[in-house]
């Protein structure tokens, strides 16, 4: 029997969800990128050049230019530091579900959207990209809390 050294919540912002059909990818941090560095659980582009570099940067950076969504960046044990950091492969989830950070109130079946310049989730369309549907109902709630957002990007869900 495998024995871990870690005590994991229920749950970690980007947590991959269940075991339903997902894809996973990975790239590394655009080497320009100050602080250099990912946190778990957010949108991220995949940069192709400019001052940044290739590679991953927040969807947050001002360097995405209205370009595409890439996916959301997946929790992992063995980085201590609790992030990605410094030149290293990143995981992201590209179409699968995911426990992200919402900024306001979901319920099962909405539409979830990312919200343009900040990153941030939520079930508000208006001037948001769709980036999937809702899995968990969170109730009203008026600070960040963990939802399971089924992330998908190729299909009018």
């Amino acid at each position: 029997m495998a024995e871990y050294a870690f005590n994991y919540d229920l749950a970690q912002v980007g947590q991959i969800a269940d075991s339903s059909l997902r894809r996973v990818d990975s790239d590394r941090i655009a080497s320009g990128l100050v602080p250099y560095e990912l946190e778990f659980g957010v949108a991220v582009h995949r940069n192709e050049a400019g001052a940044v570099g290739r590679g991953l940067i927040p969807w947050t950076s001002v360097a995405v230019d209205g370009g595409e969504v890439f996916g959301v960046t997946v929790f992992d044990p063995t980085q201590i530091a609790g992030k990605y950091v410094g030149a290293m492969a990143v995981s992201v989830l590209t179409f699968g579900r995911i426990y992200v950070l919402t900024q306001n109130g979901v319920s099962k079946g909405d539409n979830a959207y990312l919200i343009e310049g900040t990153g941030l989730f939520t079930n508000v369309a208006a001037g948001n990209k769709k980036v999937g549907v809702w899995q968990t109902d969170t109730g009203a709630i008026t600070s960040p809390v963990l939802a399971v957002l089924s992330f998908n990007l190729e299909a009018d869900i």
